[in-house]
This record gives structure tokens, sequence and C-alpha cells, in this order.
């Protein structure tokens, strides 16, 4: 049998027969898929259930939660709205990735709604890095700064709220990042996360947490009709971080995004409207593999500064420009990332066998780029690994897990040989001085000793077993009700077995595998993306079991369906 990948392949439980019973106006598959999703329970009565599923695939605007249930969040509006009437010298203290940036984008827009032009701070990545800083406070104050809102940052920045109290700025922190077991001393802390608030839903991104302040604000002063427009039409700013950020689209996060990408699809943003016109083969809609990466790539290797004004720019000359620039950056990731990838692969192989965790540190790869390499290399070989940039002082990177390990928490039990540590299970961010390299490396590699790595199964996930007959393009259109896919809602995967492989061809340069398909009459048309040495493996005529996801291909501009093959068997019998 030809196993073309190391991943085993695992089927979800099926629901029970009942259920389907009781639910004859929902297709099995689609009825499957809910309950993959946790989007109701066995438990959960048959009327209960009905309300779970219709909240899940017809999401309301008006169902939002009020925000203010949020802890300390009309204390800030009404701070703001004392701030706005006084005529205040106000501050943004924004961050660099796309969740910083249209988290500030949103706050900022709020005040102008209001006619008032606040200073937008965001730190430089590599100079200052990540939250505030002392040196940052001074600069604000020296402006006259009496009020400063924090987005997407500032749970964790006790000293910074201190200095700032001391020189008369009101903090107002609007953050969605775990805090530590006390509260610093704003003069509010607007997070959902917050133990002692009880609000309903605690997985907003720091853009829906700054929404979430807007509609508070924007609510105080204006009449229903005017506010609520102002405010649906931030939220293609709002689905852009949230998708960013990678926070689970479920809840609350689901209906933002999912009315966000409406307003995207419409969207008045010069900025935003040049770069999807720029799109190659027409993707300037598609946020995750288009729009995120370049807003990233600016705070990566410029200051997130111009994605800002990308992102609020009113001049259409200024947006050609900055997309301009964009574009470059982009390019340069692209070239810089690949660059590092291939260096580090190239030393990896060097000791892989002998470690259960990758640590690697190199002066000339920069620091910026450091996470999107240490999460390929994590997924790549099935393990924790660690990059860092070595400086001569400081050595600074980035980490990411795979599957059940905690690196934030291993990292956290050694946090006094940091100088900055950070982030949750998957993901963590450092700052450690150069002379403690080998010590923490040591210890990692310690706490490592007993994670067999090979005992983290790895496996694809397929949703249900689906007939030939099943796809077609009203399925393909009804399965779009389950958009936007992420976090605890991935794009369903399915199973058909004994496929006939009527003709294959290697397409991109050889890297992809094209086939055409076909099982009870029903033909289809099939792309493996990087998986061209399949090819020499497989023969036309021979029946295969696949793994794939069903898409819609739109090259030269005619849609048709496409199964999207992630891995396949030859059959048994």
């Amino acid at each position: 049998m030809l196993k073309t990948l190391e991943k085993k392949w695992k089927i979800n439980k099926a629901l029970p027969e009942r259920f389907f019973k009781e639910h004859k106006n929902i297709s099995r598959i689609f009825l499957q898929l809910l309950f993959n999703r946790t989007v109701f329970s066995i438990k959960d009565s048959r009327k209960k259930r009905e309300e779970k599923i219709r909240n899940f695939l017809y999401p309301s605007y008006e169902d939002l939660f009020d925000p203010v249930g949020i802890k300390d969040l009309t204390k800030a509006t009404k701070r703001i709205q004392q701030a706005i009437k006084h005529k205040e010298p106000i501050a943004i203290f924004g961050d660099y990735d796309a969740d910083g940036v249209t988290a500030s984008s949103v706050v900022y827009e709020m005040f102008n709604f209001f006619g008032i032009k606040p200073l937008v701070y965001i730190p430089h990545r590599e100079k200052e890095g990540y939250g505030l800083n002392s040196e940052a406070i001074k600069r604000i104050a020296s402006k006259k700064i009496k009020l400063l809102v924090t987005v997407d940052c500032g749970i964790r920045n006790f000293k910074e709220i201190e200095e700032a109290n001391k020189l008369g700025i009101d903090v107002i922190i609007t953050d969605h990042h775990e805090p530590s077991s006390r509260i610093p001393k704003a003069f509010a802390v607007i997070n959902p996360k917050r133990k002692d608030c009880k609000y309903q839903f605690d997985q907003l991104a720091g853009v829906g947490v700054a929404f979430k302040l807007a509609q508070g604000v924007i609510r105080l002063f204006q009449s229903k009709d005017k506010g609520e427009v102002f405010l649906k039409w931030l939220l293609d700013l709002v689905a852009i971080g949230t998708i960013a950020d990678c926070v689970p689209l479920i809840g609350e996060n689901r209906t933002l995004a999912k009315f966000g990408l409406i307003v995207f699809s419409k969207t008045r943003r010069i900025g935003i409207i040049e770069l999807k016109r720029r799109a190659k083969n027409g993707n300037g809609s598609d946020l995750d593999f288009f729009i995120i990466p370049r807003i990233n790539a600016v705070g990566r290797l410029d200051h997130a500064d111009l994605a800002f004004l990308l992102l609020t720019t009113q001049s259409k000359i200024e947006a050609f420009k900055i997309v301009n620039r964009v574009e470059d950056l982009n390019i340069k990731r692209r070239e810089v990332t690949d660059r590092i990838l291939k260096e580090a692969r190239e030393e990896i192989e060097s000791f892989l066998d002998d470690k259960n965790i990758i640590i690697l540190a190199n002066k000339d790869w920069p620091s910026s780029v450091l996470g999107i390499v240490a999460g390929r290399l994590a997924e790549e070989y099935k393990r924790p690994v660690l990059i860092v940039e070595k400086g001569i002082e400081f050595s600074k990177g980035s980490g990411r897990s795979y599957k059940g390990f905690d690196i934030n928490e291993s990292l956290q039990s050694m946090s006094h040989l940091f100088e900055k540590v950070g982030g949750h299970k998957q993901a963590v961010g450092f700052t450690y001085r150069t002379k403690n390299h080998e010590i923490i490396k040591s210890q990692l590699i310690e706490n490592t000793d007993n994670v067999i790595v090979g005992s983290i199964e790895d496996f694809y996930e397929i949703d249900v077993e689906i007939k030939p007959e099943e796809i077609s393009p009203l399925f393909y259109k009804e399965l779009q009700n389950f958009a936007p896919f992420g976090k605890s809602n991935p794009t369903p995967t399915f199973l058909m077995e004994k496929v006939n492989i009527t003709s294959k061809r290697l397409v991109g340069s050889n890297n992809h595998l094209k086939m055409n398909l076909e099982k009870n009459n029903k033909k289809f048309e099939g792309i493996a993306f990087g998986k061209g040495e399949w090819d020499n493996n497989l023969q036309e005529g021979d029946k295969v079991d696949i793994i794939f996801k069903i898409e819609e291909n739109k090259f030269f501009g005619f849609p048709s369906i496409q199964l999207r093959i992630l891995d396949l068997n030859l059959s048994n019998g």
C-alpha cells in the first residue's frame, strides 16, 4: 500500500442515528459537521440544538453582547467622553502586527468620528519590542497627552503604567492577552480575560476589544442609527485583525468576522482598495494569503506606522505609494524567510535524532521573521522549535510548539533567565542576555527529555465520509454557511474511498499533481499542492482513498468544483 505521508487518518466519531431522524431538514453531512464543531451537544434538547444550529449558521449582528458587560468599559467611556468634551490631547498606543494595527485604526477612527485627531504611537518591532516602554511614555508625556488608550497590549506593563500615572496621564488599557494574578493600576483595564470580568465571551482579539470600546463610546454619545452605521463600517478592520490573530472563530468572533468580511468586500478604505487591485490571480479578497501577510510584513521589516497609514489614508496618491512599498517589503519578507529556513534545515539535520526540541541561534537571522520560521519548522519536524537572533549583549527570538507541549510554560519556569518572555501554549516571544544562551538551551533540552515526540500522534482529522453524488455546486454554496473558517471551525475535511484516477499530470514547475478522478460515473478535478513526488508512485487507473477539502476553482474566471487533496492511499481490494 502506498502511504504518501506520515500522518495517520482519524475520522470523527459518527453522530448517533437518532439525531439524523430528529433533524431531517438538515443533511447528514452538515449535521455531522455541526456536531464535530461542538455547535451542539448530544445532551441538548431538540429545541436547544435547533437554536444553536440556527445561531451558528445564520449569526445576527444584533445578537452581539452589550459592551457595558465588560469590566471597566463604562468607566472608560465616561473618561473618553470627558476628554472629547474638553478637547484634551489624546494618544493611542498600539502594536505592530495586523491585530494591533487594525485595533489602532478602529480607536483612531472612533475619535475621528467626534472630530478628534489623536496621536497614534506604534512601537518599532526591533528597536522597542512589544508593549509599552519607558521612553515611549516620556515621549507621549512631552506632547502634553492627558489620556492614553492602549490597544492589543498593556495588561502586563505594570512599571510603565505607574510611570504614566506619575506623569499625569490617565491610561485606559484595552487588551486580550492573559492577565497575571494582578492588574495594572491604570484608570481602566478592559480585558474580557480578567478573572473579575463577567462578560459572556472572553476570546476576542485585540481589535475585537477595541471595537467593543468604540461601541460603548458611540452609543454613549450618538443616536442609534447614525452611530450604528459608523460602527458597521469598522467591521472590515475587525475581520482583518480577528482572522489575523487566529482567535477561535466561534461566538462573537464568528459574528464579527462574518459580517466584517461582507464589509471588506465593499470596503471604502482607499489603501485596501488599492491593495486588492494589485492582487495576483484576483485573490485580493483572500485575507489569509494576501492581505494579512502584507500588513504583517510591514511591521516585520519596516515600521508598522506604514500599515496604519495604509488602513486610514484618504489619499489615492498616498495609497498607491504605500502599496508599492508594502509589495516590496512582502517580497523581501519571503526572501529572508526562505533563506533562514534553508540554513536552519541544514543545521537541524546534523542533530535532529538526538533532541526533542530544536533550538537554533544565528546573528544573521532577523528576529522579525523568526515566528514564521519557527512555526514552519515545528510543523515540519513535529517538535517544539526556538529560533533566535543572537546579539552581542542581548538575543531575541520566537518559539512555536507542536501539539500538546506548552512552550510558554516551559520558558516561564525559567523566567529569571529572560529579560522578557510571554505568549501562550503554542507560541512565545522572548529576549535574554546572550551570556545566558547555553544555560537556557541546556535547561530546555532537560525540560523536554521526558517528552517522547513520537508519542504525540500526528494525524489528519476527517470530518465525514462523503459520496460522490453528494458533491455539487449547490452543496458547495451551502457549505459556505459554515464560513468563515479558522481556529475551532476548520475547513471541513472529507473522505472518499475507491476513487479512480483517470488521468494525471504535473503542474506548477512539477511541484503540484493535478488529477482527473471518477467514481460512480461522477467526475471531479483534484489538485495536490506541493505533492509532485506522488506522480512516480501512482498510475492512471489506480483506485485510491482520498482525504480532501472542497473548494471553488476560479481559474480563467469560470468557477468549478475542485477537490484539494491532502493525502491518499491505494485502495484495498
